[in-house]
């Protein structure tokens, strides 16, 4: 598959800050041939009886599947990237609301989140899928896509940021940058774009 993981079990070690670790423990889905898709990911909440993955082609035992996925109380930056993404949204958009009435916060929210969408953009998102030797599918994971990390960053802040130019112009720049970045897959930043332009427009229009 294009952008799959290469996965084989003999000899790889991972470390424990890879969020991707509980590959491994899947040993069972290649004795038995299974395809595991999972229903949660990282940073997901997991609530009692739950199903956690679906199991496709074969079986696999529910304690092998339970001890691939690791539970905590906490999420953390290292396990989760999507951490850092709604924190930085939950700032701003506390900034931009009626109580606050902060736009100059909201830009600075929005300045370090450029930092993490351009370290984004560079990597190859494509890695939910984990194959074997044999080029098939065995392990299925729910991963972030880049659509999902414009939405949190910009798309989920933009309804709220009309009311304050100087948000929206910063915006603006930011799809610039990440155009110039992120060539490969232009059309949701382009989308992005063209609402944000347009509400800028109507921000900056002479009100009658």
């Amino acid at each position: 598959l294009p952008g799959a993981m290469i996965f084989e079990t003999g000899g790889v070690k991972f470390s424990s800050a890879y969020r991707y670790a509980f590959g491994p423990r899947l040993g069972g889905a290649y004795q038995i041939t299974p395809k595991t898709v999972f229903r949660v990911g990282v940073g997901d909440t997991v609530h009692d009886d739950s199903p956690l993955a679906d199991i496709h082609g074969g079986e696999l035992s529910d304690e092998a599947v339970r001890a691939a996925v690791v539970l905590s109380a906490e999420r953390t930056f290292d396990q989760d990237p999507m951490l850092a993404f709604r924190l930085l949204a939950d700032i701003a958009l506390r900034a931009l609301s009626p109580s606050v009435h902060d736009p100059a916060t909201a830009v600075d929210a929005i300045d370090a989140t450029e930092g993490l969408l351009r370290a984004v953009a560079k990597r190859d998102l494509a890695v939910a899928d984990m194959i074997d030797a044999a080029g098939e599918t065995r392990v299925r994971l729910v991963l972030p896509t880049w659509e999902d990390y414009l939405r949190i960053a910009i798309e989920d802040l933009l309804q709220f940021a009309t009311p304050f130019p100087m948000v929206l112009d910063r915006l603006r720049r930011l799809l610039v940058n990440l155009l110039e970045i992120r060539p490969a897959s232009p059309a949701p930043l382009l989308q992005l774009q063209s609402q944000v332009n347009a509400a800028l427009l109507a921000a900056k229009a002479p009100r009658q």
